[in-house]
């Protein structure tokens, strides 16, 4: 691979495998890749913006799955740690998998590591989360809570938290990232906490779909 420029998208983990499907495609290798929104700068002059698309992200997701389960699953939750540089080391070592070449496909030990002990980490953050977290009833019926994680562990939960309450309405704010995870008794929603200040719960029944399964459920 030719090595590309400063690579940004949308700090999503599809937008992430949508730019891992773009560099593949384009055989060349990123200096950097990191998130951005809308009101961020450029900052290198060579900097691409790579859109996210369901369909390439879910390719590369299924390609991954057929390697190994457990290994899509730990690089899906290393990401989810939104350590510095998490994408370029998970890229790094999406492309030792699938290459062929000896160069390529070795990967440090110690970075390996590094990523599944990041995907630990996520996953007894998400028990904590799923164990201490109670949701009161408002006036309105709904049940609601609030939780600060210290990774970024909300779509990861909604499982836990559609079986213990069944089809009762709830919301749980992630107030440290400013997102809303709800489930209205039919569709769950994923959404920025501002939204739903200005539009009220009803936009919450956009879904958001699992890349593993397709459903409109998070992972």
């Amino acid at each position: 691979m030719k090595t590309l420029q400063h690579i940004t998208y949308d700090g999503s983990f599809n937008g992430f495998l949508s730019v891992v499907f773009t560099i593949f495609q384009q055989e060349e290798c990123p200096l950097g890749i990191k998130s951005k929104n809308g009101e961020d700068q450029v900052l290198f002059p060579s900097e691409q913006y790579i859109e996210t698309d369901l369909g390439k992200a879910r390719r590369v997701w299924r390609s991954l799955e057929k390697k190994s389960s457990n290994t899509v699953k730990g690089i899906y939750f290393a990401f989810l740690s939104e350590q510095n540089d998490i994408e370029l080391l998970l890229f790094r070592y999406i492309k030792s998998i699938f290459s062929d070449s000896p160069e390529d496909s070795a990967f440090d030990t110690r970075e390996k590591s590094r990523i599944f002990q990041l995907a630990q980490n996520v996953a007894k953050e998400k028990q904590r989360i799923e164990t201490f977290t109670h949701l009161s009833e408002c006036k309105t019926g709904l049940l609601k809570g609030d939780i600060q994680p210290k990774y970024n562990v909300l779509p990861l939960i909604s499982k836990h938290f559609k079986s213990q309450y069944g089809n009762h309405p709830w919301m749980i704010t992630d107030t440290k990232r400013d997102l809303i995870l709800s489930y209205d008794g039919l569709y769950l929603g994923f959404q920025p906490y501002h939204k739903v200040q200005a539009h009220g719960l009803k936009e919450l029944k956009q879904p958001f779909a699992s890349l593993h399964t397709g459903q409109k459920i998070a992972v």
